[in-house]
């Protein structure tokens, strides 16, 4: 038992205070529309844990991590989770995707307003482009035996906030809750360290660029995943037609998803 609620304690702590953890948060702890809570220490997201030291990430006690992060990026920071700890890294549709540099490679003059806008061009190809990314995540929530789970990108706010956002409107959480869980990702890209910061821009390629465009993509704005969410009604009718057609999950999938992670299961 003492072990049992050290884990439970620690990403709490760890979220608000630990500088190892880039924007862990638990999507636990929220009011359903049906009047239920969503369990906490079920489902975390997250920035990446290349920095977390072995002993603390341990600590964490997931059993299922879901690295949305491309193979450059896991290689130039990769994480150190216990061998007992199932990691998978689902691959993303390149062939309606980009390629980060796509974000940095626009004209040297554009202004900051012309980068938001293509950048939420960007963010409404997501739901197609990490369709992977979702069905993992929905199958390992159908699994008992599967929690607690974290998904993370690098720094926690695109992809994970994406994903984030899909699961949070399945539930039926309005649109208000769904958006201020994005937004609280806004100071997550100042928990990199200077070496970590050109690290990356030595694997997306970015040096030298327009700082409009490098702010762009490295903000969080509410048009971002407007678009994104605008793509889901617009195209599949809603989140379930997304979840059914898309990433082609089936009724059963989807109610054993909903069953074990409103469960309070062995994480919980």
């Amino acid at each position: 038992a003492r072990d049992r609620n050290h884990r439970r304690e620690l990403p709490a702590v760890g979220a608000r205070m630990s500088p190892e953890f880039v924007n862990l948060r638990d999507l636990g702890g929220r009011a359903l529309p049906d009047g239920r809570i969503l369990p906490k220490h079920r489902l975390y997201r997250s920035g990446h844990f290349s920095n977390v030291p072995g002993p603390v990430i341990s600590s964490l006690g997931a059993r299922t991590v879901i690295d949305l992060r491309e193979p450059p990026e896991i290689d130039a920071m990769p994480s150190t989770w216990p061998r007992e700890v199932r990691v998978l890294t689902p691959a993303r549709d390149e062939g309606v995707g980009y390629d980060n540099r796509e974000m940095l490679t626009w004209r040297q003059d554009m202004t900051l307003e012309d980068a938001r806008r293509h950048r939420a061009r960007l963010y409404a190809r997501k739901p197609m482009e990490f369709r992977g990314g979702t069905r993992a995540a929905f199958l390992c929530m159908g699994e008992a035996l599967a929690y607690p789970i974290v998904f993370h990108c690098m720094a926690g706010k695109d992809r994970t906030g994406f994903l984030s956002a899909v699961i949070l409107k399945w539930l039926g959480m309005d649109h208000e809750t769904i958006m201020a869980d994005y937004l609280l990702s806004a100071k997550a890209v100042n928990r990199f360290t200077p070496e970590q910061v050109q690290r990356l821009v030595r694997v997306y390629g970015i040096a030298d660029q327009n700082p409009n465009v490098f702010r762009a993509m490295t903000e969080v704005h509410p048009d971002y995943l407007d678009a994104a969410l605008d793509a889901i009604d617009r195209q599949h009718g809603g989140v379930e037609g997304y979840l059914r057609g898309a990433v082609g999950l089936t009724d059963a999938q989807l109610g054993a998803a909903r069953v074990h992670l409103l469960s309070t299961g062995s994480g919980g």
